[in-house]
């Protein structure tokens, strides 16, 4: 019992003693953080090989590349921009 006590006291010494030394903030090198809904599009085993080609790479890509042609003008920031999984 005794020895929780000096434990208790000593972790709350530690986390309350090193609040007025915090390390100066440096400046960051990030301009931008960008939060993406959904990188990755698995399809996994939904329906026949043959089926989901015709699903996917057909509709699919026809509009994604659609939809660069339409951007292309735009100011690079607000074109379509495609992700890959890293």
């Amino acid at each position: 019992m005794k020895d929780g006590i000096c434990l208790c006291v000593l972790v709350i010494a530690v986390l309350f003693g090193t609040q007025g030394h915090a390390m100066p903030e440096q400046p960051s090198e990030v301009e931008e953080i960008i939060i993406v809904f959904k990188t990755h599009f698995d399809i996994g085993y939904t329906d026949h090989a043959e089926s989901v080609l015709q699903n996917y790479s057909g509709p699919m890509i026809n509009s994604a590349l659609s939809i660069m042609d339409k951007t292309r003008a735009l100011p690079g920031d607000k074109r379509f921009v495609w992700t890959l999984p890293g």
